[in-house]
């Protein structure tokens, strides 16, 4: 389940990526970054169907991020648990 959540992670940041980058709004140069034009950094015009196409991935990618993260802590803190208790056993007592 683990490998298949990465998997699916990196495929929908991928996407993500080319997603974003095939939106292009009116003022696509560099002169409309600061303030050029009346679309601006946050102003592009796309069309519908790739807005809600882009908020939909980014769910996706903002929920694989969560529970990878919280299946990644779950091992990590079971892991370092077993260490723990396992030095214990082995220590010798006095």
């Amino acid at each position: 389940m683990f490998t298949f959540l990465i998997g699916l992670h990196i495929l929908v940041s991928i996407l993500l990526i080319l997603i974003v980058l095939f939106q292009v709004g009116k003022g696509a140069g560099l002169s409309n970054i600061f303030g050029g034009g009346p679309s601006g950094v946050f102003g592009a015009s796309t069309s519908a169907f790739f807005t809600r196409l882009t908020s939909g991935v980014a769910i996706v990618f903002m929920l694989t991020s969560l529970y990878l993260s919280l299946i990644a802590h779950e091992k990590f803190t079971q892991s370092s648990l077993k260490s723990l208790l396992m030095k214990e056993q082995s220590l010798p007592k006095k």
